[in-house]
Parts: C-alpha cells; structure tokens; sequence
C-alpha cells in the first residue's frame, strides 16, 4: 500500500493553522495526516487520531453520504463540496460540519488517496434550526398567543433567563411586557419604565447587545439590578411605518456572546412580533371607536338599519331591537319585511305614509340621494314613541339602488318639551289674559269710588267708599302676587324627576313639628314633569300641617291603575268636605299666601299629569298625581338591562375580530 503523505502538496503546509481541518485519508479511509486545528475544533490532539478509521468520528446516520463521497473521489476522481456530516467530539458531542474533498495522485496519476478541508458549521445549522423552529411555531397564531410563542421559543433557542416582548405606552417612558419568560415561567402583568435601561438605548440605536457587566452599565435599571443580569440583548419592534413601538429583549445571568445570525433571526421575530403589537393595537382602537360611536348613540337615542331591495327585507341589529323594547330571539332573527314591520311596530294613522317610502321607486341614479321623515312607533311594551327617520341609499355600478340605510331617532323627549313648552305658553298667555281682566276690573272699580269720595263730605258715608277703596287695592296686591307665584311656571324646560327624592327633599323644608312624612316610593321612579313639581309635593305636605288638624302621619306611596302610574299623597287628619274637593283647587280659595292647589294643577298639567283629592272626609286628604303611560319611568332598571345588553354587543363584537 502506497502512503499519501509522501506526496502531501506543498501548500498544505501554508495551511495547517487556519481555522478549518486540514486532512488526508488513506485508500482504506485511515487518517494519514490532520492539522493542529483538530484539537481546537474537535477536542483531539492530531496523534491521538492518526491511524484511525475516519468511519469512527462519523455520524452513525451520515455515513452513506459521506462513504459515498469518499468512493467517488477515490475510484472516479471527482471532487466533491459541500457535505455536511456531523463528528463527534471528544466530548461525547456531535459537531456539523461541511467537507470538501479531492483525489491525491502519485506521480503515475495513479489516485493514492484522498485530501480535503472540514469546516465547522455547528452554529449556522442551530441558528438555521432555531429559526425555522421560531417560525413554525409563530404560523398560525396572533395576538398574546404569538407573542407568548416568541418569548417561549426565544428563551429556549437562546437558553436565556428571560425573555421580554414589550409594548411601549403613550407616554413614551412606560412598557408594558405582553410577554414574559422568566426562568422558564410564564410572567403576566409586569411593566418597567424606559428610562435608564439597555431597552432605551434599542428605542434611539436598534439592535444592541452587551455581552457582560450590564449591571454596572445600567445601574439605575433596578430590574437587571435585582434579576443579577449580566448579558442582554434586544432589538426594537416597529410598526408598518416604521415608528419605534415596542422592544423584544432577552437577559443573561451569565456573559452571552451574540452573533450575526443570532440578530438576523431576532430581526425577523421583531417583525412578526411588531405586527402584532400594531395589530393589538388597531384592535384596541376599533374597540374604543366602537364603544364611543355607541355611546353616542345611546345618547342621541339613534339606532340604524338597512333595506336590501334585492330580497326586499330589513336587516336589524340588537341596537335597534333594543329601542323597540325586544329582541331578535323574539321577532325571530334580524331579517323582517316591511310589511310585517309596517303593521306591528309603527302607529296605525302613520302607516300609509311609511309604506309609501318603500313602494315609491327613489331617485336611483343619485347616490347622494337622502330624504327624512318623523312618524310614530308602538314598542313592544306597548309606549308610543316618536322618531325622526333619516333615510339615504347605496347604488351599483350601473346606477340601480343596491341597498337603503337609514336611521331612526327617538325624538319622543323632544316631543314632549315641545308640547310642554306649547301648553306652557298657552296657560301663561290665559293667566295674563284673565289677570290683566280682573285688574282692568279692579281698576274701574276703583276709580269710581275715588269719584264718588270728592262728592261726598268727611263722615260715615266717605269711610264706606274709603274702605271700597282700600278692598279693591287689596285685590289688585293679591292679584298681582299671584302671577308672582305663576312666573315661573314653564321657564324651565320638563325634565325627568326622581319622585323619592322630591318627596324626602320637600319633607325637610317643611316645617312638620311632630308630625312624620312616610316615603314608600321606589327609589328609581321618576316622571317626566316641570322643574316646579317640587313645589306641588312641597304645597301638599305644607297645606296637609296646616289644615289637617288631627294629622300625625302624611304618606306618599305609588299605585298602579289602567296603565297610569298614581302617586299618592294621603294624611291621618280630619280630611276635605265633600263639596270643598273641588274649590280647593280654586284660584284664589283658602287663606294662605303661597303656592295654591290652582297653580298646582296648572304645572302638573304642562306635561299631562293631572291632580285630584279622592280622600274621606273625616279620615284624611288623600291627593293623587295621575301620571299618563309614557310619562313615568324606572330608569334604575333599564340602566341595568342597557348595561347588560352592551356588555353582552361589546364582547361579541369582540370576538369577531
């Protein structure tokens, strides 16, 4: 058998300290020659493996590809490149490296041997590993589940101790960890501030990296400082247009030397991991739009709908059905033609003029067209109520309504400020109508025993005109105190009143001395009414001490009657004759200066409440307030189905996303 490294080529010589091994193997594949780089790279001193088949470092499971390479260079003469095989350590560990091989010819040409170079490429493949790793495990997933992904696969590719994938907040100075692996643990709900930390340095440079002592280079991070961190790398999560908005860091208890490839691969992560923070963002966003469009809704008492001329049907949502006090379970889904509509929700006399909207053809070649109209609707509950329907439509690309959208505002409150307001004025221009009469009358009155006084001398005669004089100026002082009491009335715009409150708030006032005001009216009762109907329940508590006499006990409690809401103020006194029940409610009857039962009636029947005594005589007054449907609420309750209802609209939509 001839020896190859008789015939060794020169320049081998040149290169038997470079970083790759130099070989040469026999033609039975024994190791005739290694370079000193074997004991850096593999842990061998080159005599411990001249001599040795090459088969013994060899990966079991690479051994075909690598016998195959050697025959075809030692029987064919080819050259072969870029093999990669793995060797095993002295160690125990396996090495991947790519080899490089070509025949060694003796001076004949005859192929004695083989030679090559072995290049160690165990980084590389791990780096490689790791990132298809990191990326298999990202597809699929968004939102906190990726970001968990991220920081799960980065502290285990890096075998870091922990691993951070923050948001940065508004303020610039705070981030939020979305994602934390701290020792191999999942960490929720921690946030450091920016300042003074290596993450602010990635925010101003991008990509940076301290291999040691990063603890005496960020003393004022007291996270490193407590964590004993000494290595740190991070590399900033931006958004599509380019804008810094959060940090993906991984932190070492040890020193930790980084690599090209190590950044290019946390490159690539922070990008998937930037598109989600945006997309998190984004969503947040929606959501808050949502919820603030929704609001406002609320608060304009607007709902919407479309009208899909192609089935010819509506489409509602919750929101809508929400108004009409029912549901989609109720109507039997979201789908409704509107002649159902039509003759189930909308008042019989507004029916023809609603029918004619959606049977009369529109102007179709406007997609700006848009028109309005008020009518009105029964509920589900059976309370009528008025809206204003605004009306526009959706055309397609050849001219032809496609769709009609609209919306519908509950102007019922509007209505009845309108109609408040209407009634207001009618009274108050009746009251100075009849007020300036009796003045007028008073006047003349007046006047005439003033004329008749310059006739008649000193004496008994001119004290009776005198006393005439003196009676018809009384009356016109009681007049005019009167439209005292009246002139504000109808200033203020109606406005729901919580009952209980009224009633506790005019039993303090009142100057009751032993006697005891029962409150039994619910907490959240309220009807819609004139700002003074305080002074209604004031004027009742005030005249039950003042002429019930026996009276120890004045009650207000709520009753129910037809539809109408009753509230009822009664007492324990000697009660109202029965031919007094209506001239109590007299301008002008009783004695006593301030608020009559007159004007009392006057502002209760601004918005249609009505006052009347219905008590015994002899067992007490009893005064009812008749609150027509409509007019009386419990809001308490509702807010607590809105807000479920909501809650129950905001989660959906949601999840959608």
């Amino acid at each position: 058998m001839n020896d190859p490294t008789c015939d060794l080529p020169d320049f081998v010589q040149f290169v038997e300290n470079a970083d790759e091994i130099i070989f040469v193997l026999t033609q039975e594949g024994l190791i005739s020659y290694i370079s000193p780089n074997c004991a850096r790279m593999l842990g061998y001193d080159p005599g411990e493996v001249i001599g040795v088949s090459a088969v013994e470092f060899i990966h079991p499971d690479d051994l075909p590809k690598n016998r195959e390479s050697f025959l075809q260079t030692l029987t064919l003469g080819k050259n072969t490149r870029g093999i990669q095989f793995r060797i095993r350590h002295k160690n125990g560990t396996w090495r991947w490296n790519t080899e490089s091989m070509s025949p060694i010819r003796d001076s004949r040409g005859v192929i004695v041997g083989t030679q090559g170079i072995i290049h160690d490429i165990t980084e590389q493949v791990a780096t490689q590993s790791a990132l298809q790793a990191i990326i298999g495990s990202m597809v699929g997933t968004t939102g906190l589940s990726s970001l968990m992904k991220i920081a799960e696969s980065v502290s285990s590719w890096l075998a870091a101790d922990c691993v951070m994938v923050g948001e940065i907040q508004p303020d610039h100075e705070t981030v939020s960890v979305l994602s934390m692996q701290l020792d191999g643990k999942e960490v929720t709900g921690f946030s450091y501030t920016l300042k003074g930390t290596p993450c602010e340095n990635v925010t101003e440079k991008g990509y940076c990296h301290y291999p040691d002592d990063a603890i005496n280079l960020f003393p004022h991070s007291k996270d490193l400082v407590e964590l004993n961190i000494r290595a740190y790398i991070g590399t900033p999560l931006n958004d599509a247009e380019g804008r810094v908005i959060g940090v993906l860091c991984a932190l070492f208890r040890r020193p930790f030397q980084s690599s090209q490839e190590i950044r290019d691969i946390m490159s690539i992560i922070a990008v998937k991991a930037g598109a989600e923070i945006e997309r998190s963002q984004i969503e947040r966003e929606l959501q808050q739009n949502r919820y603030m469009l929704a609001k406002a809704m609320d608060l304009a008492n607007l709902v919407n709908w479309e009208f899909d001329t192609s089935t010819g049907l509506f489409r509602f949502n919750d929101r809508f059905y929400e108004l009409y006090r029912t549901s989609a379970g109720q109507e039997g889904g979201y789908l409704i033609s509107p002649e159902r509509y039509n003759q189930e929700f909308v008042h019989p006399d507004d029916r023809d003029a609603v029918a004619r909207v959606f049977s009369t053809k529109m102007a179709s070649n406007n997609p700006d067209y848009e028109f309005q109209m008020e009518h009105r609707i029964i509920r589900r509950d059976g309370e009528l109520r008025n809206l204003i329907v605004r009306v526009g439509v959706v055309v397609d690309d050849e001219g032809k309504i496609a769709k009609i959208h609209g919306a519908n505002q509950d102007i019922t409150e509007q209505k009845r400020l309108e109609e408040a307001l209407r009634q207001a004025n009618t009274k108050l221009n009746l009251l100075t109508s009849i007020t300036r009469h009796d003045i007028t009358n008073q006047l003349q009155v007046l006047k005439g025993f003033l004329s008749l006084m310059n006739d008649v001398p000193p004496g008994p005669e001119y004290q009776k005109y005198f006393q005439n004089v003196c009676d018809a100026a009384s009356r016109i002082s009681a007049m005019i105190e009167f439209t005292k009491d009246y002139e504000d009335v109808g200033v203020l715009a109606p406005a729901w009143q919580n009952c209980r409150n009224l009633v506790e708030t005019a039993g303090k006032e009142a100057k009751l001395g032993n006697i005891v005001v029962k409150n039994e009216i619910p907490f959240s009762r309220e009807v819609y009414a004139d700002p003074l109907i305080y002074k209604v329940i004031f004027n009742l508590i005030d005249n039950a001490v003042r002429y019930g006499k026996t009276i120890t006990t004045i009650r207000f409690s709520v009753k129910e009657r037809d539809g109408d809401h009753i509230l009822v103020c009664e007492d324990d006194g000697v009660g109202i004759p029965c031919d007094e029940k209506e001239k109590i409610f007299h301008r002008g009857y009783g004695k006593n200066t301030g608020l009559g039962l007159a004007i009392s009636r006057q502002i209760l029947d601004i918005t249609g409440i009505t006052l009347r005594e219905t008590g015994e005589p002899g067992k007490g007054a009893r005064f009812e307030i008749v609150v027509p449907k409509g007019m009386c609420r419990h809001p308490q309750d509702r807010r607590i189905i809105h807000s479920y209802r909501n809650y129950r609209r905001d989660y959906i939509d949601f999840v959608r996303l």
